[in-house]
């Protein structure tokens, strides 16, 4: 009856060990989630922004403005390209 005991003991303790918390994991997971998920949206903009700025320049359109674009702190982010057709593309780092 003790070696019974025992042995219950040992494996109520190895299940106690064994049983974790994945609420942390999950957060850490989502977290990446979001962040591929903003990602995955700023590479589609700039894959668009260079394709139409490829097309204005295959069929021959003029810069008429180049403009740097920044941010709040003054930092230079992209520049944006206006064309002489009135289209114009903005281009982030």
């Amino acid at each position: 009856m003790k070696r019974f005991l025992s042995i219950i003991l040992m494996v109520v303790a190895f299940a106690a060990a064994s049983c974790n918390n994945y609420d942390e994991q999950i957060a850490q997971l989502q977290q990446q989630l979001d962040k591929l998920t903003s990602e995955k949206g700023s590479l589609s903009d700039a894959i668009t922004s260079l394709s139409t700025l490829v097309a204005q320049l295959e069929k021959g359109s003029k810069v008429a403005v180049f403009t740097p674009v920044t941010n709040d702190a003054g930092n230079v982010t992209g520049y944006s390209v206006k064309f002489e057709n009135g289209e114009t593309v903005t281009l982030y780092n």
